[in-house]
């Protein structure tokens, strides 16, 4: 997920959960992909668009864009 406000909100919403947020790079090789994965025992990522490996990861992706724009309470 690029650096923009979308990645802040998706940060925050994360650690309101409950959850940990883990930095994975999708240009990481697949193994330090997984690697990182499986040491941090992520079960859902959070993504901007389908990488070609996402699927042979052993892991559920929620992808942003599929969403849709993230709405706030501030008016523009």
């Amino acid at each position: 997920m690029p650096r923009s406000s979308d990645m802040v909100i998706a940060l925050l919403a994360v650690l309101k959960a409950g959850c940990a947020f883990v930095p994975v790079d999708p240009s990481y090789p697949l193994s330090r992909k997984a690697y990182i994965m499986s040491d941090a025992d992520i079960s859902i990522v959070l993504a901007m668009q389908p990488e070609k490996d996402d699927k042979t990861l052993d892991v559920q992706y929620i992808y942003v864009e599929e969403i849709g724009p993230i709405r706030g309470c501030l008016k523009s």
